[in-house]
């Protein structure tokens, strides 16, 4: 995204010096193109994530979670003292960045975990806690050979806003997996259901 802009902006630039030596019908003519262009390059981008959502084979996420944290697990105020003296006090803020593609109507923050929750059940979990495995056993700091030796080449490997990222879909649960890799490591965990 970055680039883009850059790109625009260079653009920009060599169009006003250029407004001075080609007349101003061709400079339109070649800004219109170049933003077409863009548009285009984007739409494409953006349709070639959805057709790969479409295509890919569904993986198995039964059962998937985040050590004793799952996916529609009711939260009991007894698992909160439980979360509470593994990942210490809620806090106002986690120390992570969440994005996330799903609504929760409540969650719960600690300093390198997230937790959203929909009608009291676990709907998603973002972690950036070395603490954290998943049910197949991937945490923080972990390949992406290892990745894809745990949960198959059914995935999609795509570089968005939030970074690289390696997914799986579990289609019949409605269940995401996402890896966020930096620097060819798990950075951060994403599991929702959507």
């Amino acid at each position: 995204m970055i680039i883009k802009i850059l790109v625009l902006i260079l653009l920009l630039i060599l169009g006003n010096l250029l407004f001075k030596l080609i007349p101003w019908k061709y400079i339109a003519v070649l800004f219109g193109i170049i933003v077409l262009l863009l548009i285009g390059f984007f739409i494409v981008e953006r349709t070639s994530i959805l057709v790969k959502n479409r295509l890919l084979e569904s993986t198995s996420l039964k059962n998937e979670g985040m050590n004793e944290i799952m996916i529609d697990k009711q939260v009991t105020p007894e698992l909160l003292v439980d979360l509470k003296s593994k990942y210490g006090s809620t806090v106002k803020h986690t120390d992570i960045v969440v994005i996330l593609s799903v609504e929760n109507d409540r969650n719960y923050q600690f300093k390198k975990l997230y937790i959203g929750t929909i009608n009291n059940k676990i709907n998603s979990i973002v972690s950036e806690d070395s603490r954290l495995k998943t049910f197949r056993g991937i945490g923080i700091g972990d390949d992406i050979s290892t990745i894809i030796d745990k949960y198959g080449n059914n995935y999609i490997h795509s570089f968005e806003e939030i970074g690289e990222t390696i997914k799986y879909l579990d289609k019949e649960r409605n269940v995401k997996l996402t890896f966020i890799i930096y620097k060819e490591k798990v950075f951060q965990i994403i599991l929702t259901k959507n």
